[in-house]
């Protein structure tokens, strides 16, 4: 039993050590581990992921009508030009027209997702955004004080690094955490290879902290034990 604790184990630790050396990220591991990471190949396939929850897509004619033919500019930088512009409810928005996009916009569209469905403090809201031909214009809200087209200007990514650190954290715990059931002695409380992608994939709330492993596989469950069958 030892044995077959100790060979999980170390498989674990190799595919880790494996993701760290080839660079990957946490996500780039959970891709490698079981391939199903969600990426979006175009605005349609995101729009209907979404449904109502999707940041609102606009036409072109209409970005420019919000900024009045872009006749503010707050900023330039890397990413391209900042314009402020209104909602038809007079609204104050802040709109990047991206310059020299590179692609059919896979990346762009998978910026959308994530920045959309992101709720953070230090976060600029996605309000929508713009996929049209060659124009890509993701609209935020309005930062008073120059705030966003500075961060525009030193190359900043909206907020997407905090995103990012922030929920491969998640993902580190939910790793270890799945990782130390997968090495329980009694085979009963390991779990099978999809409940490993439901754990993986499913909030971080509802996963429990296995129990402390026995030196030997308990016949029984003990009284008090925090165990649970998951296979």
């Amino acid at each position: 039993m030892c044995a077959t604790v100790s060979a999980g184990a170390i498989a674990i630790l190799v595919i880790l050590a494996y993701s760290f050396r080839r660079k990957f990220s946490f996500y780039d591991f959970v891709d490698f581990l079981m391939s199903k990471t969600r990426k979006f190949q175009n605005v349609e396939d995101l729009l209907k992921n979404y449904g109502s929850l999707a940041p609102k897509r606009y036409s072109y004619s209409e970005v420019k009508k919000m900024t009045n033919s872009f006749k503010v500019k707050l900023g330039q930088g890397g990413y391209g030009s900042v314009y402020k512009g209104e909602f038809h409810d007079g609204s104050p928005i802040a709109v990047t027209v991206l310059k020299e996009p590179k692609g059919r916009g896979e990346e762009f569209i998978n910026e959308v997702a994530s920045i959309g469905r992101t709720s953070h403090v230090n976060i600029v809201n996605l309000l929508g955004f713009c996929f049209q031909g060659r124009q890509r214009a993701p609209i935020y809200e309005f930062m008073p004080n120059g705030s966003l087209d500075k961060r525009i200007d030193q190359g900043d990514n909206l907020g997407l690094d905090a995103v990012t650190k922030e929920e491969e954290n998640v993902l580190a715990r939910k790793i270890i955490i799945v990782s130390l059931w997968c090495i329980q002695t009694d085979p009963l409380n390991r779990p099978s290879s999809t409940k490993m992608v439901e754990m993986l994939e499913g909030s971080i709330e509802a996963l429990q902290i296995p129990p402390k492993p026995f030196l030997s596989s308990p016949s029984r469950t003990f009284e008090g034990s925090s165990t649970i069958n998951i296979t």
